[in-house]
């Protein structure tokens, strides 16, 4: 879709909102392989919109695919979205995945505003907003502000923790003791050792598909007491893997240091080693990615670097 395209998506989906006081149209955060995010705030609190854009009716009759083909993506991408939603239902209340929303009044429930064709769309989730962006926006600017310096081993040591109990987190999130769910959040780490994890696999784990949350002091033996909580998103890709499947695709684990992460590994763990290795040791590549006004807005207003206790200025140890 082109930019001519997106413009108008995000027109169409402007005067659906306008409609409503409660809430107002704040304009586009990111965009991935299947959809776009929109920032949406409240009185009480920010939200994220995701939609897939090439399901949105523009009322003029064009194929929405990449490729200029009708049959091209556009299945496949709307698919996609839906199977991500449909991944969240199953993983609410799961910490550190982005949790999805339910919101008195969606506006795109409602009728068309007048003058706008209906935008026709199949899929559609709100989702919490993460007030520190992407890992990898975190990431390349503290390298920006701290030229030539690792992450302190604290903060590395409480991010690994935040990746590894996302992986446990997609492992048992449908773990039961007899009729009672067992809470993979809340549950010590050692009571999950005798069970058999799941076979959800992201499929997708880099730092653009990370979001660094909130501090939340006191949460989990003081994870988060001065670094924010990661959050896996874009579920879009998630899949359950069996034995077979590993087996098949074991010559694709990889790491891709350019990409952040091992992109196309489909075991876990091999994911999260990766990010932290590029935490640890980033790539020239990661800096040269950000231009200058970036850096220039990172060194005006750093949210996660702010403040007193701030775990970035912490000496190595």
């Amino acid at each position: 879709m082109d930019e001519e395209d997106l413009a108008k998506v995000q027109m169409k989906l402007k005067a659906y909102f306008s409609s409503e006081p409660r809430y107002h149209f704040d304009g586009v955060i990111g965009g991935g392989a299947n959809g776009i995010a929109y920032k949406i705030t409240t009185p009480n609190k920010k939200l994220v919109l995701k939609i897939c854009p090439l399901g949105v009716d523009l009322g003029d009759g064009k194929p929405r695919d990449d490729d200029d083909d009708e049959e091209a993506s556009l299945p496949e991408e709307v698919a996609s979205l839906q199977s991500e939603v449909q991944w969240l239902q199953k993983l609410r209340g799961c910490a550190h995945i982005v949790q999805t929303l339910d919101i008195p009044g969606d506006p795109l429930l409602r009728n068309a505003p007048e003058g706008v064709v209906p935008h026709g769309m199949g899929a559609w989730t709100f989702m919490e907003y993460a007030e520190n962006g992407t890992l990898f926006d975190m990431i390349g600017k503290y390298q920006n502000l701290y030229a030539g310096q690792v992450f302190p081993n604290r903060v590395l040591w409480r991010f690994f923790m935040c990746l590894i109990r996302a992986c446990v987190e997609m492992a048992y999130y449908d773990s039961k003791d007899g009729d009672v769910r067992v809470d993979p959040t809340t549950v010590p780490l050692e009571h999950l050792g005798g069970r058999p994890p799941g076979n959800l696999a992201h499929m997708d784990i880099k730092g653009s598909n990370i979001v660094a949350g909130a501090l939340i002091p006191g949460f989990q033996t003081r994870e988060h007491d001065i670094t924010p909580i990661l959050k896996l998103i874009d579920f879009g890709e998630a899949q359950e893997i069996d034995d077979a499947y590993r087996e098949r695709n074991a010559d694709l684990i990889r790491f891709d240091a350019d990409a952040q992460a091992a992109r196309h590994s489909y075991i876990q763990h091999w994911d999260c080693h990766a990010l932290l290795a590029t935490m640890s040791v980033p790539p020239p590549a990661l800096r040269k990615k950000l231009s200058k006004s970036d850096k220039s807005k990172a060194e005006t207003s750093p949210d996660y670097l702010e403040g007193k206790g701030n775990p970035m200025q912490y000496e190595q140890r």
